[in-house]
């Protein structure tokens, strides 16, 4: 009969590998050799939404978490690769995530000088993008993998003092850039360990 010790321990060490790995693992070699990919071309994103540029960001977050990952030789042309990974940025947008009243922003000022309670203003903004991918292999133009990804983050209103109770237009749009760069940093890192999830 086993020792309740060593049945204690398989039983422990079965659980958290199957809770660890849904059913499987997360290797951290390249996942794709089984499909003959082991150089990789990411193309620049594209843009499909109204604003200009954005894309750079997320196409720059993206070729660095891949190339720093070391799982896949990364190349700088499509002709030297066995794979194209193409995306498109789909949606970046901001809305309102809470708001104050103008009264509780200028609750600091000498008095007489506070603005009026009924007035409602901006506290937080939250930064929201989409993005989709698709690898493709490209000796016989196979659809390997098709990914979709979106997230959002906080970023605070600018609620200027000569100005109380309005947001500071060119301070938000400097916020919201910035949101949307880590916003790039966080799902290239998602996007990365999606692409080489294997079970």
């Amino acid at each position: 009969m086993l020792n309740r010790s060593l049945l204690l321990y398989v039983a422990m060490s079965v659980a958290v590998f199957s809770a660890a790995c849904g059913y499987g693992f997360r290797s951290r070699g390249n996942t794709w050799e089984r499909e003959q990919i082991n150089k990789l071309y990411i193309a620049p994103l594209v843009n499909n939404t109204l604003r200009p540029g954005v894309e750079v960001p997320f196409t720059s977050a993206i070729l660095k978490e891949f190339s720093q990952g070391g799982r896949i030789q990364v190349t700088s042309s499509r002709e030297s690769a066995d794979a194209v990974l193409e995306g498109a940025v789909e949606q970046v947008d901001s809305s309102v995530f809470s708001t104050t009243t103008a009264d509780q922003v200028s609750k600091n000022l000498p008095l007489g000088q506070g603005l009026d309670s009924t007035f409602v203003v901006a506290q937080e903004y939250s930064a929201k993008a989409q993005i989709s991918f698709s690898l493709v292999r490209l000796k016989d133009g196979k659809g390997l993998w098709n990914q979709g990804v979106s997230s959002s983050r906080l970023y605070p209103a600018a609620n200027q003092g000569g100005d109380i109770g309005n947001t500071g237009v060119l301070i938000n749009n400097s916020r919201y850039t910035m949101a949307l760069n880590e916003l790039a940093k966080q799902l290239a890192v998602e996007v990365h360990d999606l692409f080489f999830e294997s079970f």
